[in-house]
């Protein structure tokens, strides 16, 4: 199955050139190569393929603040620290469809890994909380959000295929559900919905997970979905399209990735 996208988010990418040599794999596609440089000790980045160019530089949230929240249950009893979101990046564009010019913030986000160790839940409920502030901001300049990427946390408004319930508030503070005050007297005023709740007849998954890292498959497979693609209302209503790509076998000796695509096509005649 041939999968023609017009811009492609890639999690944990080594280095541009990395990026531009899948680029050169695939030039007929005729993409542009974009990347945002992490911040954490591992060297992960996040990047993405594109054939429409982003209308300025693209954006970091590079502000820290203290974990655990207010009012988290995410049973963390260690020091109150500070931290940031290490991978991540907003992105402008204007789309130039028939009905007017489209303006559209896109942000990656990667937040810290395993949904239920405390310390972790903490501090992912925190880069929720910063990134709300930065999507906030894009609500205001009047332009239309998606917020996607690896989130490390589950949906609480839904099951995905194992049942999965999180401890941390990580999707509803990012959804706008739960409201986090970044700055006095400034609340937010937008609500996302997850793509995932408008896909049918798949089942819900995005990711596998490996047993202490050897890759011993767990029997059977623990199937969760930690990747998500979040929109704000009007561009909700102009999605023709959204699935989970999972044509290639995920097993011990794959070399592609533990995750699987997530694919939302729209149409902006609709807005």
């Amino acid at each position: 199955m041939e999968i023609d996208v017009d811009i492609v988010v890639l999690q944990e990418v080594e280095d541009c050139n990395v990026l531009r040599l899948l680029n050169s794999k695939i030039q007929s596609l005729d993409y542009r190569v974009y990347l945002m440089r992490g911040t954490d000790s591992e060297g992960k980045n996040i990047g993405f393929l594109t054939r429409v160019d982003p209308e300025v530089d693209l954006m970091r949230v590079a502000a820290q603040r203290p974990f655990p929240l207010p009012g988290s249950k995410c049973g963390y009893i260690g020091p109150n620290e500070e931290t940031t979101i290490a991978t991540n990046f907003f992105a402008r564009f204007t789309i130039n469809s028939i009905g007017g010019p489209v303006k559209i913030s896109m942000g990656g986000l990667q937040l810290v890994p395993n949904p239920k160790f405390p310390e972790f839940c903490a501090k992912r409920e925190t880069e929720a909380a910063l990134a709300q502030f930065q999507i906030q901001q894009e609500v205001n300049a009047g332009r239309h959000v998606v917020v996607l990427g690896d989130m490390n946390d589950y949906d609480p408004n839904f099951n995905d295929t194992s049942a999965d319930k999180p401890i941390a508030r990580t999707l509803d503070i990012l959804r706008g559900i739960i409201t986090v005050d970044l700055e006095a007297e400034k609340r937010n005023t937008y609500t996302l919905s997850n793509v995932a709740q408008m896909i049918t007849g798949q089942k819900l998954y995005s990711a596998w997970d490996l047993n202490n890292e050897t890759c011993i498959d767990d029997k059977p497979k623990k199937l969760s979905l930690l990747d998500h693609i979040l929109v704000s209302p009007e561009l909700g209503k102009a999605i023709d399209l959204a699935h989970f790509y999972h044509g290639f076998p995920e097993n011990c000796s794959t070399l592609v990735s533990d995750h699987w695509p997530i694919i939302v096509e729209f149409d902006f005649l609709k807005l």
